[in-house]
């Protein structure tokens, strides 16, 4: 029998030749070519033996089918076990059909699957082994993690071989013996046992990193550090084929600093690992509404004061300052139906800016209540219930302050009337203001400002008027317009109103018609007529149609002339 070789050379050739059992190769072909795939003979559920380049053989693929029920196609081209698989030949094909329903194209892809021959060491010609024919021995599979730390060197598991000597005792054979039986026809009573450990080095670590890792979901592989704040609290991370992903679940900083650390074999504390630094900056969004610090102000004006600011209303919002999140629109909802007053935002503080447009009148009302709203210039982002209350509103009493205003000449413009040629000192009822506050018109005085004929005095005590002169209607231009005096009313502390006193001054006929002409000339040979034309300055009540009519007539007059009524009566 040749001499053994040395312990740990067989060793290792055994556990090479083992762990060849666990290893999983694919060759990528052509598109639409054949896939081989060098598996063991023996395969669990769920097994992955190999990936085929779909993308390659048919551009666009909406359907993928296995023709072998053992072993499913995924869509990135992953080919799995479906149920445990033995191989009973040497070799075992299915196909893949990849189809198209759009273009309505389909292809094929053939997979052959061959299991790995197991590599015997040849035997030295003088060892004298019995044999065994037709029987071949392989190691019962077994499987190590990769990556393991240990501690080495590793046991993997043991295995008995038998062998015998012809004379039925003992074979003396020196350790360790070959691990073979050969002989089918063996009659040999006695065995002699041969235990071998076949363990792991740890020169023989397996530790290839390269590559993409398939990942669980889930944080669990991610740690993350950034910052004061609990960082897993602000955000969530979804790790998958070897990609992460994070969602924002709160902003409280614009940027984030984090160490992120990926560990491979499902995280577990043999696994490799390596970190990373991520910076992640947070862009606002406008989830956060504008908001009054109270929900009602108060404010005061005096009556007829104009574009002054009565009051500043601050707000609060979370969003990004200085940007459309956060510069705020406020709005008059109720109470400004009168335009009395307008609301405007603070570009530097965000503020908005009450003012009063339009002069309030203590007497009308001593108060007026507004209801004030704000939003942003962005809309808001949130979810559609918060949408239906986007706008916070404030309510605002402006309280109206009462001011001495002086007489009030309301209606501006009064109306009388006279009638002309009245005598001089007629009276007639004239001007009257009144004080806003007394509602009264005691204690005001009266004069006139103007007066275009002097025609009229004035009552300083009461505002009635009377005549000074005698009026004459046609000595005004034009004739039908009326009589207008400006009145002045006076209070007691002085203050004043103006106002105008329009005198209609009535027509009466008291002035005849006047012919235009001083003479006529008649031409006998070429006119046969004249024309008489006459005026009246009264009213068309007092004047036209006229009548016309020769002052002296006689006979021979009237055989010479004639009047003919053109517009008049004759």
């Amino acid at each position: 029998m040749a001499a053994p070789r040395p312990q740990s050379s067989l060793r290792g050739a055994l556990c090479r030749q083992l762990l060849l059992t666990l290893v999983v190769f694919s060759f990528a072909c052509e598109a639409c070519k054949k896939e081989t795939f060098i598996i063991p003979y023996k395969l669990e559920a769920d097994k992955m033996i190999g990936r085929v380049n779909l993308k390659e053989c048919l551009g666009s693929v909406d359907h993928i089918q296995s023709s072998d029920p053992d072993f499913r196609v995924l869509e990135d081209g992953s080919v799995y076990t479906a149920h445990a698989v033995v191989l009973s030949d040497e070799k075992r094909s299915f196909t893949i059909r990849l189809s198209d329903t759009k273009k309505q194209t389909q292809k094929e892809i053939l997979v052959l699957l061959e299991y790995q021959k197991k590599v015997l060491r040849k035997r030295n010609t003088k060892e004298t082994v019995l044999r065994r024919s037709k029987r071949r021995w392989a190691p019962i599979p077994c499987s190590m993690q990769e990556n393991s730390l240990g501690p080495f060197p590793l046991f993997l598991q043991q295995l008995i071989a038998y062998a015998s000597t012809a004379d039925g005792y003992s074979a003396d054979f020196p350790l360790p013996l070959p691990i073979r039986v050969e002989d089918e026809n063996d009659n040999y009573p006695i065995f002699t046992e041969a235990i071998y450990n076949f363990e792991v080095p740890e020169s023989s670590r397996i530790g290839d990193n390269a590559g993409s890792k398939e990942m669980k979901k889930g944080n669990e592989e991610t740690s993350f550090r950034g910052g004061s704040q609990r960082v897993p609290e602000l955000l969530e991370g979804i790790v998958w084929d070897g990609n992460v992903s994070f969602h924002c679940k709160r902003r409280v900083a614009d940027k984030y600093s984090l160490i992120m650390k990926v560990q491979d074999m499902d995280g577990q504390f043999f696994g490799l690992m390596s970190t990373a630094t991520c910076i992640i900056t947070v862009k606002d969004s406008n989830d956060n509404l504008p908001t009054f610090r109270q929900n009602a102000y108060e404010a005061s004006v005096e009556e007829n004061m104009v574009n002054v600011e009565i009051l500043r209303i601050p707000i609060e919002d979370k969003d990004l300052i200085n940007t459309a999140n956060w510069r705020a629109n406020f709005t008059i909802l109720k109470g400004n139906e009168n335009g009395h007053f307008k609301i405007s935002t603070d570009k530097a503080t965000n503020e908005g800016v009450l003012s009063v447009v339009k002069p309030l009148d203590y007497e009308e009302n001593h108060q007026v209540v507004l209801e004030i709203g704000v939003t942003n210039e962005a809309p808001f982002t949130r979810d559609v219930a918060l949408r239906m209350t986007t706008m916070n509103r404030a309510v605002v009493t402006v309280h109206v302050k009462d001011q001495d205003e002086g007489p009030e000449c309301r209606p501006e413009v009064q109306y009388i009337q006279i009638k002309e040629n009245s005598a001089v000192g007629s009276k007639i009822n004239g001007y009257e203001a009144y004080d806003p506050e007394s509602k009264s018109s005691s204690g005001l005085r009266y004069k006139i400002l103007h007066d275009p004929k002097e025609w009229i005095t004035i009552n300083e005590g009461s505002g009635s008027v009377q005549t000074s002169k005698t009026l004459d209607r046609e000595v005004i231009t034009p004739k039908n317009e009326l009589y207008n005096i400006t009145v002045l009313a006076i209070d007691q502390d002085g203050r004043s109103c103006t106002g105008t006193l329009a005198v209609s001054i009535e027509d009466v006929n008291d002035n005849p018609p006047e012919i235009l002409q001083d003479y006529l000339v008649i031409c006998k040979a070429n006119m046969e007529y004249v024309d008489i034309s006459a005026i009246d300055r009264d009213s068309s009540v007092n004047g036209a149609p006229f009548y016309f009519s020769l002052a002296n007539t006689s006979p021979e007059i009237n055989r010479l002339w004639t009047i003919t009524r053109v517009n008049g009566i004759l």
